[in-house]
């Protein structure tokens, strides 16, 4: 089985977050992100994991940023942190669930996302600055969908 495949399924991230994995904590990573989120912006973090991009956009760039991700222990531990969480798999994501946003953050998420979730993620953030970083280069891009 492909890796994005069991990448897509709550058990995978339950094993990776309930180790206390933190392979995603890349703060060099999350300062450039940050570079492009403006000040001050409303911001939905898609794919959120322990919510440590969420707290530097909210702490260093005094923005009002809300974390989405679906696994239970990644949630509980951005909890810890008092950041705001939402469980949601991103796979049944609509417009609705973002329209507060103004900055959509991606770290580390579309890559295991197949194409036509993909799709309909980016079709979401529709009129909204989109931040997205990928594995395995640590590209960083922006992009304005409307």
């Amino acid at each position: 089985m492909r890796l994005w495949r069991v990448a897509q399924e709550k058990e995978y991230w339950a094993d990776v977050w309930g180790e206390g994995m933190r392979k995603f904590d890349v703060p060099e990573v999350y300062a450039r992100i940050a570079e492009h989120v403006p000040m001050g912006s409303s911001v939905a973090d898609l794919g959120c994991g322990t919510g440590l991009l969420l707290q530097r956009l909210t702490m260093e760039r005094d923005c009002h940023a809300v974390g989405y991700d679906f696994s239970d222990q990644a949630l509980s531990f951005a909890r810890k942190l008092f950041l705001p969480v939402i469980e949601l798999d991103l796979r049944n994501l609509t417009p609705d669930d973002i329209a507060g946003a103004d900055v959509v953050t991606l770290a580390f998420t579309l890559e295991w996302i197949p194409d036509p979730v993909r799709h309909r993620i980016l079709e979401a953030c529709k009129d909204k600055l989109c931040v997205v970083a990928m594995t395995p280069r640590w590209t960083i891009s922006t992009h304005l969908h409307g």
